[in-house]
């Protein structure tokens, strides 16, 4: 297991109900993270690290959004 995968578990372990990770180390521990998905807490948002966005949060959220509603609202594409 990673340190980062780790890391969060211990987190989620301690009742943190909101944990951000930097998409680079998200990027290593994407199975974790699914773990806890389908779970109302914590809620993990991936943000960007300092070399920028790897698209992984924003994919995230487009697909809570089209899940939700039922059309892709940030770039505009009629829900398949």
């Amino acid at each position: 297991m990673s340190s980062g995968a780790a890391a969060l578990r211990r987190l989620v372990g301690q009742g943190y109900a909101l944990i951000y990770v930097v998409e680079d180390v998200a990027a290593g521990m994407l199975e974790v993270i699914a773990e806890y998905a389908s779970r109302p807490l914590p809620a993990i948002v991936l943000i960007p690290g300092h070399r920028g966005s790897l698209g992984i949060g924003m994919s995230k959220v487009r697909r809570a959004a089209e899940k939700a509603i039922g059309a892709d609202i940030i770039f505009g594409k009629e829900g398949k």
